[in-house]
């Protein structure tokens, strides 16, 4: 039974949830049970009672924290982001709630995107816990999925939004992401993050976290790289010499054939004459 394994393998982190306090992106402190009409009751602080792709999210103990909004997305106990790789999207849990951070934790998953030895058979796939079209390959850098960041890229020195915020509160509160995508941390409420541009610049134009920086040229919006399963060797066999064809003889040339003589005109027929008859007398009627 696929949701009595999913239970088992739950049973710790609802634990976890239940005594650590969670807070959003934005710092602002968790409900530890809420009901949200229409969609269902949450008591583990942080869920994904609709299957948002942002992953879970709470009810907030003050709304003003989170600028008028009542909820906002959970920040992960465990973060995996460093500027090599990027879960994605960050914050991203499966559809029973565990973490990036719980499927290296419990080694459910290894590096190059193989099952873990954690992993129970009974549990089946991946798949069967994806969210947001997502399994733990594809969003967690521990699973050997995520986003991938471009080597020796650097956040534009000194560069700060019209607020005063650099790349490090952009990155530190999932305000964006490093492929460019608006992050789980960021208030829709505030509008665009374009909106805070600087100078004729915003974040995606400065920072690394948000998928630009001083150097590298990876436009914003640009989707995450698909990580691919590793080839297995194959064994190559050479391939036969050709062979050498067997040598053509020349085609030989047919002597050229003489004309057939033309056909003789038959010799003129002579006409035969017929002999004139013999002239008969004619007797003369003689009147005496």
């Amino acid at each position: 039974d696929v949701q009595r394994a999913g239970a088992r393998r739950l049973q710790g982190a609802v634990t976890e949830n239940t005594l650590v306090a969670r807070t959003t992106w934005n710092k602002c402190a968790c409900k530890s049970a809420w009901t949200w009409q229409g969609i269902g009751s949450c008591n583990t602080s942080c869920c994904n009672l609709d299957g948002d792709v942002q992953g879970p999210w709470c009810v907030v103990e003050d709304p003003s924290c989170e600028d008028g909004l009542t909820y906002g997305y959970c920040r992960p106990a465990r973060i995996a982001r460093t500027s090599a790789c990027q879960d994605a999207p960050v914050g991203w849990a499966d559809s029973e709630g565990a973490s990036c951070g719980d499927y290296s934790s419990d080694k459910w998953c290894t590096l190059d995107g193989g099952y873990g030895t954690g992993w129970k058979a009974d549990w089946g796939a991946f798949k069967t816990y994806e969210q947001g079209s997502r399994t733990a390959v594809q969003a967690c850098c521990n699973c050997g999925g995520g986003s991938k960041g471009r080597e020796g890229c650097m956040d534009e020195p000194g560069w700060k939004d019209s607020d005063g915020d650099g790349c490090s509160a952009y990155e530190d509160a999932a305000w964006c992401t490093n492929d460019g995508q608006t992050g789980a941390g960021w208030n829709k409420n505030w509008g665009t993050i374009t909106a805070f541009q600087k100078d004729g610049r915003s974040a995606f134009d400065a920072c690394c976290a948000c998928g630009s920086g001083a150097k590298g040229n990876a436009s914003a919006g640009a989707p995450a790289p698909t990580i691919q399963a590793p080839t297995p060797a194959v064994s190559v066999v050479p391939a036969p010499a050709p062979m050498t064809p067997a040598p053509v003889s020349p085609v030989q040339t047919p002597e050229p054939v003489a004309p057939a003589p033309a056909p003789m005109s038959p010799s003129p027929v002579s006409t035969i004459q017929t002999p004139a008859a013999p002239a008969v007398p004619v007797r003369e009627n003689t009147t005496t």
